[in-house]
């Protein structure tokens, strides 16, 4: 667990300034479930916080520090939003993302 943490922090230090601007917050968590465009968010105090993604959102996998894609997002990742109010609903701009230990992904030498 102690792993995962510093990458997490590292993302949330990146990004200070975002979550002071108007109508833009960050939603950090893991990934609770992932339907269709709508990913759904565990925050720390249990909350489940749900974002649109959509066309213009962008993935990044922080462990690799590659652009990834939503079909990369696994249960169990820690993750940051980078959420913007369009027309009233809470849309990612940017996912962060670290894979959770022992997630199997495509292209993974497990």
């Amino acid at each position: 667990m102690k792993h995962l943490i510093v990458p997490l922090l590292m993302l949330t230090l990146s990004a200070p300034s975002f979550a002071r601007t108007e109508g833009r917050r960050l939603v950090i968590g893991s990934v609770y479930r992932v339907v269709r465009n709508l990913v759904e968010v565990q925050e720390e105090g249990g909350a489940i916080t749900v974002i649109k993604v959509d066309a213009a959102t962008t993935y990044i996998n922080s462990s690799t520090e590659k652009p990834a894609k939503l079909k990369d997002l696994a249960v169990g990742d820690q993750i940051v939003i980078k959420v913007v109010s369009k027309d009233g609903i809470d849309t990612a701009e940017e996912v962060k993302f670290v894979p959770a230990t022992g997630n199997k992904k495509q292209g993974s030498n497990r």
